[in-house]
């Protein structure tokens, strides 16, 4: 029974970890990139961020089978949200690294092509 739930522990500190690793590595990439193109990070950015990582975190403890974390049963509906809303934060940093690579730094800076700011929204919210 002891071993049992050690075994759970260690798996939930392992996803947890996983997961803290790769935002921190994706947070970085992106902050490397605005480094590079001397630009701030837009507050957007840190507050999308974080709360990806949160909703992470409570999907992570929401399908743990400790029996601690039994309390933090969510609904189906409401987890089935959450994992919509982590898909959509992670989805936002992809196109949004992609915009600041290839758009951005490519096509206007390099290549000397126009593109109006409302279009990259656009293509931002299609993605």
């Amino acid at each position: 029974m002891i071993d049992d739930q050690l075994k759970l522990l260690h798996q939930l500190f392992l996803q947890l970890g996983v997961t803290a690793i790769l935002a921190a590595i994706l947070f970085g990439v992106y902050f490397l990139i605005a480094h590079k193109r001397a630009k701030r990070v837009p507050v957007s950015f840190f507050a999308v961020f974080v709360g990806t990582l949160v909703v992470y975190i409570i999907l992570i403890l929401d399908e743990s089978l400790l029996p601690v974390l039994q309390a933090i049963d969510l609904p189906e509906s409401a987890s089935h949200g959450l994992k919509f809303t982590a898909y959509l934060g992670t989805t936002f940093f992809f196109i949004k690294a992609a915009d600041l690579l290839l758009v951005e730094d490519y096509l206007i800076t390099t290549k000397g092509f126009y593109i109006p700011d409302l279009l990259r929204l656009m293509f931002m919210i299609a993605g």
